[in-house]
């Protein structure tokens, strides 16, 4: 008995372990979002969220993080739990026809930023990758000035206009 006891605390402790450990090690991008690595198309996304207004922004990375790196125009779906949001393209100066480096949408559920972890899917690989969303909430508090500009500028969605006009 006090054998199957030793194993099942054991194996536990290591356990919360590698959860404390994956969630410390995120990789943060070079906006101060969290990471996620995209294998199909060899690209990096960097997730951000703004709890005031419920904007969720992707930018898509090279694989150093250092320049962008479009990826095939198909929008992003991201979620927590059962609540989603379609992120659709909004291109930047330098993103060629048919690719993106930043996506862009809002919801209700994002605001007040009362997730932990959430889900990205859609996009080119159709693959859920799960995330934590502490990274995302903390570093988009810090953008707001520029998810206003987002806001302002809905002509860069959708192929509509080319975006120009935002920030990178």
């Amino acid at each position: 008995m006090k054998k199957s006891t030793g194993i099942i605390y054991g194996t536990g402790s290591v356990l919360i372990l590698m959860t404390l450990l994956s969630c410390t090690s995120m990789q943060r991008g070079p906006y101060g979002g969290t990471v996620i690595s995209l294998k199909s198309s060899h690209a990096k996304a960097e997730i951000l969220a703004d709890t005031a207004s419920g904007a969720v922004l992707i930018y898509t990375w090279d694989i150093a993080l250092k320049k962008n790196k479009p990826v095939h125009y198909k929008p992003f779906i991201i979620g927590s739990g059962d609540e989603t949001v379609d992120l659709f393209p909004y291109p930047i100066a330098g993103d060629s026809t048919g690719y993106c480096s930043r996506f862009y949408g809002k919801a209700e559920w994002v605001r007040g930023g009362g997730m932990v972890y959430g889900w990205l899917g859609g996009g080119v690989e159709q693959v859920r990758h799960e995330f934590n969303w502490k990274n995302c909430l903390h570093a988009g508090k810090s953008l707001g000035s520029l998810f206003e500009k987002m806001d302002e500028n809905k002509g860069g969605m959708m192929g509509n206009g080319s975006g120009d006009m935002m920030e990178n």
